[in-house]
């Protein structure tokens, strides 16, 4: 197979203005699209043969496409260009929580705010043992369209508090968000550093014992600020935090 023609370089503010669709299955210079993508693009936007289209890969490859067949749904790739993976990366390993729709929006607007891995929790005090993760992946991926991005954020099984402290890397920065006691206020700065990877608790918070047993794997504690958080705002906070740091 011959490789894609490459285009002149796209910019961020290009791929913003784009309405984007999402395709990971290439074969022989065609894209197809599964049931969901083919429902919007037949039936909601009511595309036909010979229209062209954007789609993206989650992966950082944009291709230029247009519809060849209906049934499968495919499109004939005229080009593609590849977007740099953005820097800082930001890990969230939160716990989700009982309300689903918050949940949700967590998952909508950390993608939109260029969260790169999220982690759910499962710690002490959760109030959720488990996350419907087909579910999860559309939101993200909506999301991760919705908002021009070009890399779909990689979303974790639910996975213990101990397991994610364990695994974390030793060259990434650790912060954990907790409201007990007097830690220092988050500074947007740190988030300058190449990878960093943040604990949020329940609505509950973390107990003692798991502030004691990430502070002793190298996580230093952090506060969001005066006032006490709900779970989904504090993991958005984050991202807000870090997304500026990619805008200056």
């Amino acid at each position: 197979m011959k490789p894609f023609v490459y285009r002149a370089s796209i910019s961020l503010e290009q791929v913003y203005r784009m309405q984007l669709f999402y395709s990971t299955h290439i074969v022989e210079g065609h894209l197809y699209f599964d049931d969901e993508e083919s429902r919007h693009i037949l039936k909601s936007l009511r595309m036909k043969v010979g229209d062209e289209l954007s789609v993206v890969d989650g992966k950082g490859q944009i291709f230029q496409g247009r519809l060849a067949s209906l049934k499968p749904l495919a499109a004939r790739i005229l080009s593609s260009e590849f977007i740099e993976s953005p820097s800082p990366v930001l890990h969230i390993a939160i716990a989700p929580t009982k309300n689903l729709s918050r949940w949700d929006w967590f998952l909508e607007k950390s993608t939109e705010l260029g969260v790169s891995r999220i982690t759910p929790l499962q710690c002490l005090r959760s109030e959720r043992a488990r996350i419907k993760s087909d579910r999860a992946n559309r939101i993200i991926k909506s999301a991760m369209k919705q908002s021009g991005r070009a890399y779909l954020p990689y979303l974790n099984p639910m996975t213990s508090f101990q397991t994610v402290v364990a695994m974390a890397s030793a060259d990434s920065v650790k912060l954990i968000a907790h409201c007990q006691g007097r830690a220092p206020l988050v500074e947007k700065n740190v988030f300058k550093h190449p990878s960093s990877t943040v604990l949020i608790g329940p609505e509950g918070d973390f107990t003692t014992e798991e502030i004691e047993a990430a502070e002793s794997a190298g996580f230093k504690a952090i506060s969001l600020g005066n006032y006490r958080l709900r779970t989904e705002t504090a993991g958005v906070y984050i991202c807000a935090l870090s997304n500026s740091i990619q805008l200056q």
